[in-house]
């Protein structure tokens, strides 16, 4: 009888890469945050937009997506694929605190590689559009 596989090398790169693409989205609500800022200013000295706070919010959801959705992806793929020993260790370390501390919530996640991607492509393409707002 062949011996099951031992790994799911693919798997666990896929959760590193979106354990630290989550990063990005981080990066990417502080800018917006940033941007949201001056446009209210803009808006409140008189010199922008209603819209461009809007936009400026826009933003900020998108990039608050992006680290939740690779927040979750990562998680969900290292809670299925955790015993594997190509799994790193700060990886492994993550996954047992949050099985530790939110057990229930981690075994109803589903990984959202697509989405993922999406939003990441998506999320600076709005924010660049709301600083040419304020720009321009």
């Amino acid at each position: 009888m062949p011996s099951p596989p031992t790994g799911e090398p693919a798997a666990i790169r896929a959760a590193a890469r979106h354990a630290q693409l989550r990063w990005f989205g981080v990066a990417l609500f502080i800018a917006a945050v940033l941007v949201l800022g001056g446009a209210l200013a803009g808006v409140i000295l008189g010199a922008g937009r209603v819209g461009d706070i809007f936009v400026a919010m826009f933003a900020c959801g998108l990039s608050l997506g992006t680290f939740g959705s690779h927040n979750d992806t990562a998680l969900s793929l290292l809670r299925d694929n955790r015993w594997q020993p190509d799994t790193p260790a700060h990886l492994v370390h993550e996954i047992d605190s949050a099985v530790l501390f939110e057990r229930l919530q981690l075994s109803r996640l589903e990984p959202t590689p697509r989405t993922a991607w999406v939003l990441t492509v998506l999320a600076p393409l709005v924010l660049a559009w709301a600083v040419s707002r304020l720009v321009l």
